[in-house]
């Protein structure tokens, strides 16, 4: 944990790289979905809307963009965020870049890309009005340095929006093996104002469990801030991982009796799969993109259909999961809740 800041970090040593090395050659982008964006839910219809144009809707509710300008979008994977910025806004010039060449094809095959590069972003040609990362910091060792170049690809009133996942709200975000930088509210804020920006706002509402940053070049760095209660950054940490093992064994306890199911098919699932093994008889999914289709081994259902008498353990944090649970309310399967965390 930085003692300046209270961002919590892994350690980057020589094995952790080796290991994600290995994870991103093998690395299937949306892989439960079969290509297709996460969807996100309307809270209280539970109404799916794909995670770029529920993104982006907000972004340009709280900056307003020209009619033509320039996009570069740092990790931009098969190209979703700037399929949706182009249907939305046409006239912008789109560019994308990625660690490999893997999705150049169906990158440059979107209407207004002017180019993909397999390099990093800040040896990409030109300026750009607007830099999106969605689910990039996150996997940056040294965060600062990266954003402090990326700056010098912003024209004179350019900005960037990033979002990483709310390690604060979501413990679970400390399971996943390539991420390697958890953020809070508050050090996500330090990191951009260190790093030399102006932050027009900071929300953790726009999408769930993640945190949304947009920021201008301030032209000069700021002091990092001394992380005011360093004792509670520390503890939280502790509880957090406490926690995480409390999911665990909890869920260990309930999957004896009946037949069990776990809800969700992202990270958390598929880690409290791994440790339950056998035990684990199907997943459900409320994403019409993944139900259906099949998860470790075991079929994913909609919430609707998930095996009459069985009971389905929510690997969500607590608040998410009672909100989810009382929405759906399905007659006939016992949903449980993880035990409460409490900050």
């Amino acid at each position: 944990m930085c003692s300046a800041c209270g961002c919590v970090q892994k350690v980057t040593h020589s094995r952790w790289r080796s290991e994600v090395e290995e994870i991103y050659e093998a690395y299937s982008l949306y892989h439960q979905s079969k290509g297709a964006e996460q969807v996100v839910f309307e809270e209280g219809s539970g109404i799916p809307e794909a995670r770029s144009r529920r993104l982006l809707g907000r972004l340009f509710a709280e900056v307003h963009l020209p009619e033509e300008g320039a996009l570069l979008d740092v990790g931009c994977g098969n190209g979703e965020l700037l399929r949706t910025f182009s249907e939305m806004v046409p006239r912008w010039s789109l560019v994308g870049t990625e660690l490999d060449d893997r999705h150049r094809s169906a990158v440059e095959g979107i209407r207004g890309v002017q180019g993909f590069f397999a390099r990093a972003p800040d040896q990409v040609p030109g300026e750009f009005g607007l830099i999106t990362m969605v689910h990039v910091l996150e996997h940056v060792p040294e965060p600062r340095e990266f954003l402090q170049r990326l700056g010098d690809r912003l024209t004179r009133d350019g900005v960037i929006m990033a979002q990483v996942p709310n390690y604060g709200q979501n413990p679970f975000d400390l399971l996943v093996a390539d991420h390697c930088t958890h953020f809070t509210l508050a050090t996500i804020e330090a990191l951009l104002r260190g790093a030399g920006y102006e932050v027009i706002c900071v929300a953790n509402d726009w999408i769930p469990k993640e945190l949304t940053i947009v920021a201008r070049r301030s032209g000069s760095p700021a002091l990092v801030p001394v992380w005011p209660r360093n004792d509670d950054a520390s503890a939280h940490a502790a509880k957090s991982l406490d926690w995480l093992n409390s999911v665990m064994s909890s869920a260990r306890h309930v999957a004896k009796n009946g037949r069990f199911g776990l809800f969700g098919t992202a990270s958390p699932a598929t880690w409290l799969s791994s440790e339950l093994q056998d035990q684990v008889a199907f997943f459900v999914d409320e994403d019409p993109n993944r139900a259906g289709e099949t998860h470790e081994g075991h079929p994913i259902y909609r919430p609707d259909r998930a095996p009459s008498g069985s009971r389905v353990f929510m690997v969500l944090p607590p608040a998410f999961a009672e909100a989810i649970r009382r929405r759906l309310a399905i007659r006939g399967v016992e949903f449980l809740l993880p035990p409460q965390f409490s900050t």
